[in-house]
Order: C-alpha cells, then structure tokens, then sequence
C-alpha cells in the first residue's frame, strides 16, 4: 500500500521522498502512525525529531508575540 494513502488524515505530510517522509505530528499522532504504517505491513527504519534552528526559534517567538 502507498505510504501517502495509509497515512491519509493523520498529521500533515511535509515531504513524501519514496521510501524516506517528513510529517509534523503531535505525540499522538505519532503512535497513529507507527500504527498505521505496521498495519499496512511496512518497516520502520528510523524515526527522528526534527529541531528548530535558533533562527527559526527567534522567529517563531517574535511571531507569537505578536499575537
């Protein structure tokens, strides 16, 4: 089964490479996912958490400043 079909609904797809993805999740959906992806009889190399750069944390606090 397609990756993006059994992961249809659950987080939001960042980049779809073939075999290597990038989604952001909440914690639970992250469970949803692993769940998912075993489910449809995929093998899960690897799972890593994605950190921001310092710039990217200074422009995320600036943004919520504003608001």
């Amino acid at each position: 089964e397609d990756i993006t079909a059994t992961l249809n609904g659950i987080g939001q797809m960042l980049k779809n490479e073939g075999r290597a993805f990038e989604m952001l999740l909440t914690d639970d959906e992250l469970d949803q996912t692993v769940d998912a992806l075993r489910r449809a009889g995929h093998t899960i190399a690897g799972i890593s958490q994605r950190r921001l750069s310092l710039e990217e944390s200074v422009i995320d606090l600036i943004q919520e400043d504003r608001q």
